[in-house]
C-alpha cells in the first residue's frame, strides 16, 4: 500500500465513523439497543472481512501466532462495547472526541511496552489532552443537574480509547507475523464470536426492535462496521498506528460539525444544547486534535 492510500483510508474511516455514530444513537434512542446496535455491526465486520480468504496466497506461518489476532480481536470486541455505552449514555459530540484520545494512550502505551523515550512534546499533549476533555464535560451550572449523564460518556469514551489503542498496537506489531490476508479475517472472526456473549445482554430479541428503528440500526452498523474495515486494513498493510490515528481523530470536529449542522433535522437532542455548550464543544474538541497533533 502507498502512503497516499494510507493517509486516505483513515480519512475517509474518520467522516464515516461520525456520521455511523450519529445515525445509530438515533436508532438507539428509537429502540435499537446499544447491545444490539454492537452486535449487528461486529457481525457485519466478522462476516465481510472473511472475504481476506479469497485473497490469500497459501503462504506458510506459524498457527500458533494466530492468538494475537484473537487477543486483538477480543480488545476490539470490549472496545466496541465500551464505544455503544458511551453512545447511549450521551451526546456523540463530547463522546466522539474523547474516543480520539485513543492516540495518546497509544502514544503512552508505545513508551511503557516498547521502552520509547519520551519526549516533553508528549507530555504537553497530555495536558493539552486532559484540558480539552475538561472543556468537554463542561456544563453551566443551570444544566448539571440535567446532564450529569456526561460522566458516564466520559468514562465509556475513555475506557474504549484505551482498549482500541491495545488493539491498534497489537495489530501494528503483531500482523508482520503472519499474511495480512489470514491475519484480518481471524481478528475479525474471533471478535465476532466474541459479540455472542452480547445476545445475553439484549432487553429482547432482534425481532422484537421496534419498525422504525430498524433502517437507522443496519446503516449505522453498517457504516460503523465499513470504517473499521478501512482502519483494519490501514494499520495492518500500512502501519504506523500514531500517525494513522492522527487523520482518522478528525472524526471529533466532524461529530460536533454534524450535530450543530443536522442535528435537530435527525432529531439529537443535543440540537437544542445553548450555543455556548456547542462552542466549548468545538474548543474541546480542537484541543484534543491539537494534542495529538503535539504528540506525533
Amino acid at each position: 500500500m502507498n502512503q497516499t492510500a494510507g493517509w486516505l483510508l483513515p480519512a475517509i474511516a474518520g467522516l464515516v465513523y461520525a456520521l455511523g455514530a450519529t445515525i445509530l444513537k438515533i436508532a438507539i434512542t428509537r429502540g435499537g439497543g446499544p447491545w444490539r446496535a454492537a452486535f449487528l455491526s461486529n457481525l457485519l465486520l466478522a462476516v465481510v472481512m472473511q472475504g481476506f480468504w479469497f485473497r490469500y496466497q497459501g503462504e506458510s506461518f506459524d498457527w500458533w501466532q494466530a492468538g494475537w489476532p484473537i487477543l486483538a480481536g477480543f480488545t476490539f470486541f470490549l472496545g466496541q462495547v465500551a464505544t455503544f455505552q458511551a453512545l447511549q449514555s450521551g451526546h456523540v459530540s463530547v463522546a466522539t472526541p474523547l474516543l480520539g484520545s485513543k492516540v495518546l494512550w497509544i502514544t503512552v502505551m508505545s513508551a511503557v511496552v516498547l521502552r520509547q523515550p519520551v519526549p516533553v512534546e508528549w507530555w504537553a499533549g497530555a495536558l493539552l489532552a486532559l484540558i480539552g476533555i475538561g472543556i468537554l464535560g463542561y456544563q453551566p451550572r443551570s444544566r448539571r443537574t440535567l446532564d450529569q449523564a456526561q460522566l458516564p460518556t466520559i468514562f465509556w469514551s475513555l475506557a474504549s480509547a484505551v482498549l482500541f489503542a491495545a488493539t491498534d498496537l497489537t495489530v501494528q506489531e503483531a500482523s508482520t507475523l503472519m499474511p495480512p490476508d489470514a491475519f484480518l479475517p481471524i481478528l475479525f472472526a474471533s471478535q465476532g464470536l466474541f459479540s455472542l456473549i452480547m445476545t445475553r445482554f439484549f432487553r429482547s430479541p432482534l425481532r422484537l426492535i421496534p419498525r422504525d428503528a430498524w433502517p437507522w440500526l443496519l446503516v449505522g452498523a453498517a457504516l460503523i462496521a465499513a470504517q473499521g474495515i478501512c482502519m483494519a486494513i490501514a494499520l495492518t498493510w500500512f502501519g504506523k498506528a500514531a500517525e494513522i490515528n492522527i487523520i482518522y481523530n478528525t472524526r471529533g470536529l466532524w461529530s460536533v460539525v454534524l450535530a450543530i449542522c443536522v442535528g435537530r433535522w435527525l432529531g439529537l437532542g443535543e440540537a437544542d444544547l445553548q450555543g455556548k455548550i456547542m462552542v466549548t464543544r468545538v474548543l474541546g474538541a480542537g484541543l484534543l486534535l491539537a494534542a495529538i497533533w503535539v504528540v506525533v
